[in-house]
């Protein structure tokens, strides 16, 4: 294999890449987007109401709709000094006309819903809502809240307790997150700023993962279609070749990153949470170099026996399935990531470069586990090469007709 033959199919891979507007384009619009589809949702969940919403209410005590009314009059108003919330009293003796006949008010949407307050709610504790629509559980929760906290207002005045004592008392406590790293340096925090930058680390490096494998498939499927692949192969060999390109899409991949990191540093600086990222992007870089290798001489290998745009799909799709399997455990992770489960998790080759990047952004592991980790990617990353190019050397050549399973495993048996 000649140097200087595997460096000129890199050059010429990453050249005509990067030139391409698709890749400028995805290089902005992608953290664009990603930013877009995480951050508007949030600010549109949080975004309070600007109009008054009318719900009926029906008291069966005949003792709390007044107090309730008066409480949510003062606790949630809207910007221009009107209430947020209107409950207009059920009006009836029978419990079930009353519901029968409401629901049809709430239908022809006179009320948003309809909250029945039986009876024996001090006792029972059981408040019911009707409404077409019961997935507004801000609204449900805060109008429940005050209907509890005054009906145990309400018992404990019966038990001669202080109320403004009691208030007092039962203040929420307000719990300082102060994060301690193993320098013995600490540094304000909390689970929003922690778990937003250890998804945003894992979210980087699996779209870089599976970005650049599959431009790498579809790059050596497009080839081989055009027969271009027979002239390049009159050049170099089919390992200068492969090595080549997995070297050009890496290094189109490197930028890629970096120009992602960079822009993920200054958007998380605006929020407060860049310094950590700050710190942790030259390794996550590392695990993404060493996660696009891996992968993507997965996917040269097995992408090259793909004879069309479909096989070459389904294939790529199972592979990127398992590059993002580290989201079912991002809960499990930032719970305890130093536990069993994140050890172990941490040296499958298929998730270590996303398992080891969230366990340093949440909490950095100790040194012989990361170096651990990263001997552990070397291995698998030159033993999938070896198994990929024994299978690439005669997949690139094979047209009409995809190698069967039965000839990829006695390639990879081959001796040479």
């Amino acid at each position: 294999m000649t140097l200087s033959k595997l460096l000129m199919v890199a050059r010429w891979e990453f050249t005509e890449k990067i030139r391409t507007k698709a890749f400028l384009v995805a290089l902005f619009l992608t953290p664009l987007l990603t930013v877009a589809f995480s951050i508007i949702p949030t600010l549109l969940a949080t975004k309070e109401n600007d109009e008054e919403k009318t719900f009926a209410l029906y008291d069966g005590t005949g003792l709390l709709s007044k107090t309730v009314q008066e409480t949510i009059n003062s606790k949630y108003i809207l910007k221009n000094g009107k209430p947020m919330y209107q409950l207009v009293p059920a009006v009836g003796t029978n419990l079930d006309k009353i519901i029968s006949e409401y629901k049809l008010r709430v239908l022809s949407q006179e009320f948003v819903g309809i909250f029945i307050i039986p009876a024996g709610i001090k006792k029972d504790r059981k408040l019911t809502y009707y409404s077409p629509n019961v997935a507004n559980v801000r609204e449900i929760e805060r109008i429940g809240n005050v209907i509890e906290k005054i009906i145990i207002e309400d018992e404990l005045r019966k038990n001669n307790v202080d109320i403004a004592k009691y208030r007092a008392i039962s203040k929420p406590l307000d719990t300082e997150l102060i994060k301690v790293t193993k320098d013995g340096k600490t540094e304000e925090s909390d689970f929003l700023k922690q778990f937003m930058g250890a998804y945003a680390s894992l979210f980087l490096i699996i779209i870089l993962i599976t970005t650049t494998g599959q431009a790498l498939v579809r790059s050596l499927l497009e080839e081989k279609n055009n027969r271009i692949m027979e002239v390049l192969l009159s050049s170099c060999s089919s390992r200068e070749l492969m090595f080549g390109k997995l070297l050009g899409l890496g290094g189109l991949g490197l930028v890629q990153g970096g120009v992602w990191g960079l822009l993920a540093v200054i958007a998380s600086s605006q929020i407060g949470s860049g310094l950590a990222l700050t710190a942790h992007l030259p390794i996550i870089l590392l695990y993404a170099i060493l996660g696009y290798l891996f992968y993507a001489s997965l996917m040269i290998g097995i992408g090259s026996t793909a004879t069309t745009e479909q096989e070459a799909q389904n294939i790529t799709g199972y592979i990127i399935m398992l590059s993002v399997m580290p989201f079912m455990f991002i809960m499990v992770l930032l719970e305890n990531p130093n536990g069993t489960m994140a050890k172990v998790l941490s040296y499958i080759p298929f998730l270590t470069p996303s398992i080891m990047t969230f366990r340093i952004s949440v909490q950095t592991p100790e040194l012989w586990e990361i170096l651990l980790s990263i001997v552990v990617m070397l291995v698998s990353i030159a033993g999938v090469i070896y198994l990929s190019s024994k299978i690439f050397t005669v997949g690139i050549l094979s047209y009409g007709k995809r190698l069967t399973l039965a000839e990829v495993w006695h390639l990879l048996k081959a001796k040479s």
